[in-house]
This record gives C-alpha cells, sequence and structure tokens, in this order.
C-alpha cells in the first residue's frame, strides 16, 4: 500500500506495525488488529458523543440504563425539563432532534419504547472510567 498523505498516519502506521511483529503470534496478528480498530472505533464514538451530548440527554441515559427501558411519554420529560430551563436554547432545539442524537447509536426504539443500546452502556462506562462531569449544560 503507498504511504498516507499523512506523515502522522505514517509514523503511527509504522509504530504500529513494528509492535505487532515484536510482541505477536503471527497466526494472531489479524485478530489483534481488528481488536484494535474495533477498540479505537468505540473510543472515538466515545468522545464524539461526549462532545457534543447534553446534560439531559445523559440523565436520560442514565434512567434508561437503571429502567431496562422507558416510553415516549417518559424519555419527553427529559427534554422538557430542559427546554423549561434552557428556553432559548430550546427555542430552535425540537425534540426529535434531541431524540435523533441519541438514536445515532446509545439509544433504540422498539415499537413505542426506548432500550439503551451496548454503546450507549459503553459510553456510561467511558463518562466514569475518564472521569468526566455529567452534569453538562442542556
Amino acid at each position: 500500500m503507498p504511504p498516507s498523505e499523512s506523515a502522522s498516519v505514517n509514523e503511527i502506521e509504522g509504530a504500529v506495525l513494528q509492535n505487532l511483529l515484536a510482541t505477536v503470534d503471527p497466526s494472531a496478528q489479524f485478530a489483534t488488529l481488528l481488536r484494535d480498530l474495533a477498540t479505537t472505533r468505540v473510543r472515538a464514538s466515545n468522545e464524539f458523543f461526549y462532545n457534543r451530548i447534553f446534560g439531559s440527554q445523559i440523565a436520560a441515559l442514565k434512567a434508561l440504563n437503571l429502567a431496562g427501558y422507558l416510553g415516549t411519554a417518559d424519555l419527553e420529560t427529559f427534554y422538557a425539563s430542559a427546554r423549561e430551563r434552557w428556553p432559548d436554547v430550546y427555542a430552535a432545539f425540537p425534540y426529535s432532534a434531541w431524540l435523533d442524537f441519541l438514536l445515532q447509536g446509545l439509544v433504540r426504539e422498539n415499537a413505542d419504547r426506548f432500550e439503551i443500546t451496548n454503546h450507549g452502556r459503553a459510553f456510561l462506562s467511558y463518562i466514569i472510567e475518564q472521569r468526566l462531569t455529567e452534569v453538562k449544560a442542556f
């Protein structure tokens, strides 16, 4: 494969290859790379979500994690509480947009109820493991 246009990518590829060849049995190299790639994607996804999620959405995720599932009306209460507290922000941010963010992989809709996904649980664990605050605006 030709080198990347990014010198940083090339440096990391070289370091990964050197480490892989030095420490991993050749028969396990593919599995090791696959696991590392999946782990990196989960980490990147967690960072993406954390940098964009609202505090009300974290509260909803925590409630879903404890309850197993919530109905639409229950989930809407998290949005409504935040809308009351920050009316200027939520004036241009409808419930559908608030919910769509969660449905990007943290929550799934099943009939008329919502459930946290495995990635949603991993995201909550990420917040704890990284010692990030759950108290975010909005």
